[in-house]
């Protein structure tokens, strides 16, 4: 990550009077130590977080709040920052917890809203609405915590003028789906707006992600007959290709074996699926150096055969598998998450160009994203296995260090 939760603080982006941090992981001393570095340590701050353990320092300004998950399997996992200041509001949709060791040597994506002004007084409800819903689909997440420590940011956004935005907002939150509300989560959210916005493309499906779900014993019992089908907006048969280290990318890392620690793909999963080996590819970073940075930043795209170009292109908190995208139920008529999670798409018709450029160097383009893995993929070799967190690795990793019994997990 070339920026830091410091730079996310700092002045020149806006003078701070509170903000927001929804996150799953929280070193609450930590990030109060970031805070501390621009003076902001008295400014209110809510912390919405998913796991337990935060010491909350019992400083007046500072509310924390473990959301309880609904449902078996959901996880607190969105990643995002809301920044008040004297001059409006910024909104950051990023893919690190806040934990020192996802800032430091791992590769995360991090996107930051322009300045987003006050509306004046009186202004109509409908005042400040981005070309993308951005606004509308914010409160459908904050909202559905029903969370009266969130009232008051939810007041903020209304009065927040959302018109510069041209990404939208892909969240899912726990909870079964119907009519109106079945296209506003999860992979029909991606479905919707690929449907609304963008000619269906049969290019190259890749995923790429820090962990992987139970997908089932065959891969068109989700990979293919759903999770790809909505992520190419209702296309049959597209390629598809998953980025995740494997264990020799993890071994030679930067961090050495400790960088397994954020990749929880576990062996009673990799055990019933090794079908997904097939599509599996290594992670390699060559163009941006960062090869030896384990990935805990998720992305997905749809890119063409040379390429230079993507259909579309979504950074977010979600891994691969159902509880964060989703499964439909009742015929299509309902679908069912059991995360939270929050990303944002980038459609080409929203950027004013055909389609997205995958720009390399320091190229710049309309539309232009920098990859943060190098193309054209390299596929596991037979007999390559992916990283797998709960079992013994025993061959040395950079520092010396072997595993002769699982550590993580």
């Amino acid at each position: 990550m070339a920026v830091g939760i410091a730079e996310l603080l700092d002045p020149s982006l806006g003078e701070l009077r509170s903000s927001l941090q929804v996150n799953y992981m929280v070193d609450l001393a930590w990030l109060l130590e970031a805070y501390t570095v621009h003076g902001y340590q008295d400014k209110p701050l809510t912390v919405l977080h998913g796991t337990n353990g935060l010491i909350d320092p019992g400083f007046p300004g500072i509310i924390t709040h473990k959301v309880k998950m609904p449902m078996l399997w959901g996880t607190h996992h969105t990643k995002m920052m809301i920044f008040e200041y004297t001059e409006g509001m910024r909104v950051v949709i990023h893919t690190a917890n806040l934990v020192e060791s996802d800032w430091e040597d791992r590769t995360q994506g991090v996107w930051v809203s322009p300045l987003l002004p006050t509306l004046p007084a009186g202004a109509p409800d409908t005042a400040g609405e981005s070309p993308t819903e951005f606004r509308a689909h914010l409160l459908y997440y904050l909202t559905h915590y029903q969370l009266d420590i969130l009232t008051p940011w939810i007041e903020r956004v209304r009065r927040t003028d959302f018109s510069a935005i041209r990404v939208f907002l892909v969240g899912s939150v726990p909870g079964r789906f119907v009519g109106p509300e079945l296209n506003r989560w999860a992979h029909n959210r991606v479905y919707d707006l690929l449907n609304k916005h963008t000619p269906r493309c049969n290019w190259q499906l890749i995923v790429q992600c820090s962990s992987i779900g139970a997908l089932g014993e065959v891969p068109h019992e989700y990979l293919l007959d759903e999770f790809s089908f909505y992520m190419s907006g209702g296309l049959r048969n597209v390629p598809v290709a998953v980025i995740f280290p494997c264990e020799e990318d993890v071994r030679t890392s930067l961090e050495g074996y400790e960088a397994g620690s954020c990749l929880p793909y576990r062996w009673g999963q990799d055990n019933k699926q090794r079908w997904l080996y097939e599509f599996m590819c290594k992670w390699r970073s060559d163009t941006r150096n960062r090869t030896r940075a384990m990935p805990h930043i998720k992305t997905y795209t749809q890119i063409s055969p040379d390429g230079r170009k993507m259909a579309w292109f979504l950074l977010a908190s979600h891994n691969l598998s159902r509880s964060a995208w989703g499964v439909t139920q009742k015929q299509d008529k309902q679908m069912c998450s059991r995360s939270y999670e929050l990303g944002v798409m980038f459609l080409p018709k929203f950027l004013g160009c055909e389609y997205l450029s995958v720009l390399t160097g320091d190229s710049v383009a309309p539309g232009g994203i920098s990859l943060p893995y190098s193309v054209p993929l390299t596929a596991y070799q037979p007999g390559e296995q992916p990283w797998i967190i709960d079992k013994a690795h025993k061959k040395p990793d950079i520092f010396g260090t072997s595993l002769s019994k699982p550590t993580f997990g």
